[in-house]
């Protein structure tokens, strides 16, 4: 059952936390629930995702917590759907199939989030000089 959390408990729980758009990953994290959840005066914002590598993927409409993945998630989403239609396969193989897609995909975004921001902050002091 997932709880309440707000941004802050998100980003204190969490090495690394990549957002995206409301069913963004729709295929990706099929067969999961999320851990934690988001609503503000307008109700539900965002569904959080939490793997046991420190990293976490946030998923909603809006005030979701985390910076952006420079990984596409097209590419690993497309990959999912396929093998989600692929009715050959039981559920069980689906869901082993694209748990390996996602691992993947998590690997490729944690590297990019541990890099982007000393990227960042090595542009701008160069800009400053």
């Amino acid at each position: 059952m997932k709880r309440k959390a707000t941004k802050n408990t998100i980003k204190a729980l969490s090495n690394h936390v990549i957002k995206l758009g409301y069913c963004e990953a729709w295929y990706l994290l099929r067969g999961i629930e999320p851990s934690y959840y988001g609503s503000g005066v307008y109700g539900w914002n965002w569904d959080c995702y939490m793997f046991d590598n420190g990293l976490a993927i946030c998923t909603g409409y809006r005030d979701i917590p985390g910076i952006r993945s420079g990984v596409s998630i097209q590419e690993y989403e497309n990959q999912a759907a396929a093998i989600a239609h692929d009715y050959t396969l039981t559920s069980d193989q689906q869901l082993e199939k694209i748990a390996e897609i996602r691992n993947r995909f998590l690997t490729a975004a944690a590297w990019f989030t541990l890099w982007e921001k000393p990227y960042i902050n090595t542009i701008k002091t160069l800009e400053n000089h």
